[in-house]
């Protein structure tokens, strides 16, 4: 699954999501596009329904669950002042009983 996000890095990508909530004319560089938020917006959670990628574990499979941040496609590897990302992120299970 990928999740992109076109307007990060562009020079006006939180001027074209005011009519969503971002707040115009922040000090600093509240314009700038970033990765899925803007000054002032709600951060919307990314839901997936997951349950037709997994093995079954009664057949003795494992499942593993990886995550990659990455940047056109590639794991960025800045060689000065590389950032932070800061991630959460749930799994939740859902067991019937019927």
């Amino acid at each position: 699954f990928e999740l992109e996000f076109p307007w990060a890095g562009t020079q006006l990508g939180c001027t074209f999501a005011v009519s969503n909530g971002s707040l115009p004319n922040e000090h600093g560089t509240w314009f700038y596009g970033r990765n899925g938020w803007c000054d002032g917006q709600a951060v919307e959670p990314w839901v997936i329904d997951i349950t037709d990628h997994l093995a079954p574990s009664d057949w003795g499979y494992l499942n593993v669950l990886e995550f990659a941040g990455l940047y056109n496609g590639k794991t960025p590897n800045p060689t000065s002042n590389p950032g932070q990302m800061l991630v959460s992120s749930h799994l939740i299970f859902e067991v019937s009983l019927n």
